[in-house]
C-alpha cells in the first residue's frame, strides 16, 4: 500500500510539472538559412573529444529541434529521456544477445555520429540541413537497423505518428518489440505493487540536483529557466542535461522531479547496477 501510494504521489507529481511547463514553452525561431559548416564542424569536434550532449546541443542551437534535445538527455542517461534509455537498452541486451555487443556509451555514440551525417548529407544532396524530427529518429534507428537489432532500438515507440516516416520504418517501428517492452515497463510500473527484475519503471535517470554540492560540477541555469545543465569543470563537457519542458512531436510529457535519488534506494542500486552492465559510464566514447 505505502508502494503505491508513493508511485501515485510521484505520478501527479510530474503530471503536473509537465503542465506547468507546457504553458511557458517557448517556440524556436523560424529557421531560414541552411545549417551552417562552422555549427557542423564544432559540434563534430565536441562528438570527438567525448562531448556527446555537447554536440546535440550545438545542433540544437542552430535548428531548434526539440529531437536533439531528447538526445541529450538520453546520451547522458538524464531526466525522464535517460531512464527510458536505461531501461529499453537494459532490455535490448537481455533480447538481443550477441547482436548487443557494443558498450552503451559507444553506442550512443555512432547515434550522434549518425545525426550529424544526416545533416551532412542533406547539406550536400542541395539541402539546408534542418531535418525534422522525423528525420532524425529514422537516422537514429538506422544504427540499430545497421547492427540488426532495429525491433529492438528503444526509439520505436517514437514512431506512433508512423505515417511520417519512410516505409521501411513505419509499421514495423510502431508495432516492434521494444515498442511493447516499453509500454509494459509503464504499465508495470502503475500496477504492480513489488518490484522485481522485469518491472524497470523507477525512475533512474541522472537528475541536476544530484551534482549541487560537488565542487567538480557547475550547473548552469536556474530556477525560471527551461534548461538546467550540469558541466564537467575539467573536461568542459555536459555531464547531465536535463529539460523541465520535454515535449515529443509538440506534445508535452511529464518530467520527473529535480530532486537527487537517495543512495541507499533501490532506484540508485537499479542505475548503478543497469549503468555497470551496458557500458555506460558517461561522456566518453566507450
Amino acid at each position: 500500500m505505502i508502494q503505491n501510494a508513493r508511485k501515485w504521489s510521484l505520478l501527479c507529481s510530474v503530471s503536473s510539472r509537465a503542465l506547468q511547463a507546457a504553458s511557458r514553452q517557448p517556440e524556436p525561431p523560424a529557421p531560414d538559412t541552411p545549417v551552417s559548416i562552422d555549427c557542423l564542424e564544432i559540434a563534430q569536434s565536441k562528438l570527438d573529444r567525448g562531448d556527446r550532449a555537447g554536440a546535440y546541443l550545438e545542433l540544437y542551437r542552430e535548428m531548434g529541434n526539440e529531437q536533439l534535445l531528447i538526445q541529450a538527455q538520453i546520451t547522458t542517461y538524464s531526466g525522464i529521456w535517460g531512464s527510458g534509455a536505461l531501461t529499453g537498452n537494459h532490455l535490448a541486451q537481455q533480447e538481443g544477445g550477441t547482436r548487443y555487443n557494443t558498450p552503451l556509451d559507444r553506442f550512443s555514440h555512432e547515434i550522434a555520429q549518425a545525426t550529424i551525417e544526416a545533416v551532412r548529407s542533406d547539406l550536400e544532396a542541395g539541402g539546408d540541413g534542418r531535418l525534422d524530427d522525423n528525420q532524425l529518429q529514422t537516422a537514429d534507428r538506422q544504427v540499430w537497423r545497421d547492427k540488426n537489432m532495429a525491433e529492438l532500438f528503444p526509439g520505436n515507440v517514437q514512431f506512433f505518428d508512423f505515417w511520417n516516416h519512410r516505409e521501411g520504418d513505419r509499421s514495423q517501428a510502431i508495432f516492434s518489440r521494444s515498442t511493447w517492452n516499453m509500454l509494459g515497463v509503464g504499465m508495470r510500473w502503475l500496477l504492480n505493487p513489488l518490484p522485481d527484475e522485469r518491472n524497470y519503471g523507477y525512475l533512474i535517470g541522472k537528475r541536476p540536483a544530484e551534482y549541487a554540492d560537488d565542487p567538480r560540477f557547475q550547473i548552469l541555469g536556474g530556477e525560471q529557466d527551461r534548461f538546467l545543465t550540469v558541466i564537467d569543470k575539467e573536461t568542459g563537457f555536459v555531464e547531465c542535461f536535463f529539460d523541465k519542458q520535454p515535449r515529443i512531436s509538440g506534445l508535452p510529457i511529464p518530467q520527473i522531479p529535480n530532486e537527487p535519488i537517495d543512495k541507499d534506494s533501490q532506484e540508485f542500486a537499479r542505475r548503478q547496477r543497469l549503468c555497470q552492465q551496458l557500458g555506460a559510464n558517461g561522456q566518453s566514447n566507450g
